[in-house]
């Protein structure tokens, strides 16, 4: 297909105090791209623009997500959350993209943060303002509102979350020795943070609260930023080693990496005729996970369900450890550490899931891959690993030992999460997702079976509500005590005569 390239311009028309129309204008008289807001978002028809710069579409054989092909590029179009993937690369957009009436649609953020990777040149014109007759009574648009800013500090990372209107269009970028944060609307508020020492030393504000610096310090390695949404968030992950906070901003011992197991001199000495399980509640401390509408974090319930697990599955005989045991944080890779260093069975990781779509429910179970199985497995990972450490995710000599290593497991962690898949399945009523794969941190250098386990979707209004009833809960437990009873049947040898 032969392709000429142009720029595509956006020109956005204030007509009232809300945005009600925006033309997204194509070059060389070729017309325009219809639009219509749905739930807030503008919104325009991809196939509308296909017909412009041509490409195929189709599903995608695994995820059964719509796809564009451009260019010899390949643009998969998510729609359970506010993202797409470019090539194998996740875009974080304004809104969830949907199928209507065989249309394709998406906000028109997307042509600024998708068109330039697929071969599209793009240019935004800024805001004209048009003028009619009618204009004394237009109101002008009300005063940019506070960005909230919250910060959380350490021994090898700090993360700052800016939660506000048009946050995930900032892009947080390097500037000698700052990474500058520059809004595209709204003003920084409690901005000024003293960080104390090793990875970054101070944040401050300028230009009238538009603009943030972090000043970096001498143990910085590197940093990354994630979009999020529901409320609107941009999330800055700075890595490093060795950070001390200053006297004045210590806060409890919360986030820090726990201690009690990480200090043990010797492994945990394990019944002769059972198996060890370690049970890793997600998330922690500063890292809440999921937050559900109604406030439940999903930091709580993982740790109030690992916790009741262990107690069913020592009613069992079945020795079991937890990763945590109270609200603290750890770095996703001393987990697996913690389960290697006791010769355990088998990790279990829990956790609860989230999407935009209100109706997606079910429980879904992962075992680690280098490459995610579809785009939403990559989605999940990617959203589950936002606390990681700061190691590098290079391909290391260890990485690619342990991927060696880790073969000989991957049958029997796709068939326990099978088991748990099935049980849970059956639970809930729902379809089977299937196991998946994805590239999790949390299950990265296990030396045993490891399964990250989803158990519901906060963001369904019926399993949130089911999720916090005690039968329900013990229902769970059980189903999942099941599988592992049977796991050591599988794994211990019966008593000899």
């Amino acid at each position: 297909m032969f392709f000429k390239k142009t720029a595509i311009f956006i020109l956005i028309i204030s007509l009232s105090i809300i945005w009600t129309r925006a033309d997204v204008i194509l070059p060389e008289g070729k017309g325009t791209l219809k639009t219509e807001k749905i739930d807030g978002y503008e919104v325009f028809n991809v196939l509308d623009l296909a017909k412009i710069y041509g490409g195929n579409f189709g599903k995608d054989p695994i995820s059964k997500y719509p796809y564009w092909e451009i260019n010899k590029h390949r643009v998969v179009f998510s729609v359970n959350s506010a993202v797409v993937s470019v090539d194998s690369k996740i875009v974080s957009l304004q809104s969830v993209p949907f199928e209507k009436n065989s249309g394709l649609y998406v906000g028109i953020e997307f042509l600024r943060l998708v068109l330039p990777k697929i071969g599209i040149p793009f240019v935004e014109e800024p805001l004209k303002e048009h003028k009619t007759q009618d204009s004394k009574n237009i109101e002008e648009p009300k005063e940019q509102k506070e960005i909230k800013i919250e910060t959380a500090v350490s021994y090898d990372l700090i993360r700052v979350t800016f939660e506000g209107t048009m946050v995930s269009f900032a892009e947080p970028k390097k500037v000698d020795d700052k990474v500058v944060v520059r809004f595209p609307k709204g003003r920084a508020q409690g901005a000024n943070v003293d960080f104390g020492e090793g990875i970054a030393t101070k944040m401050v504000s300028t230009d009238e609260g538009k603009e943030i610096q972090i000043f970096l310090d001498k143990n910085f390695k590197q940093f990354e930023s994630v979009t999020l949404k529901n409320p609107e968030r941009l999330v800055l992950i700075i890595k490093g080693t060795g950070q001390k906070t200053s006297d004045k901003n210590k806060t409890s011992d919360t986030t820090q990496p726990q201690e009690s197991y990480f200090a043990q001199e010797t492994p945990f000495q394990k019944k002769k005729d059972s198996i060890l399980v370690v049970l890793d509640p997600g998330h922690g401390a500063q890292d809440t996970g999921t937050i559900a509408k109604d406030g439940t974090q999903e930091k709580e319930l993982s740790l109030l369900y690992a916790s009741k697990l262990k107690e069913a599955l020592e009613k069992e005989g079945i020795n079991v450890l937890l990763t945590r045991n109270s609200d603290v944080f750890i770095p996703l890779r001393e987990r697996t550490a913690l389960a290697n260093f006791n010769s355990a069975d088998i990790f279990i990781s829990i956790h609860f899931n989230s999407s935009p779509v209100k109706s997606v429910k079910g429980s879904e179970s992962y075992i680690m891959s280098k490459q995610a199985t579809d785009l939403w497995s990559k989605e999940v990972a990617e959203k589950e690993n936002l606390s990681l450490s700061s190691e590098e995710k290079g391909e290391d000599l260890s990485l690619i030992l342990w991927n060696l290593a880790q073969n000989q497991f991957i049958v029997e962690s796709a068939s326990v999460a099978g088991e748990l898949q099935e049980k849970l399945n059956q639970l809930f009523g729902t379809k089977d997702r299937g196991v998946r794969q994805a590239p999790f941190a949390v299950l990265e250098g296990a030396r045993m079976p490891a399964i990250l386990l989803e158990i519901a979707f906060l963001s369904n209004p019926e399993e949130l509500k089911q999720v916090k009833d005690d039968k329900f809960i013990e229902n769970v437990i059980s189903s999942i005590k099941e599988v592992l009873v049977k796991f050591k049947e599988r794994n211990v040898p019966p008593p000899s005569n």
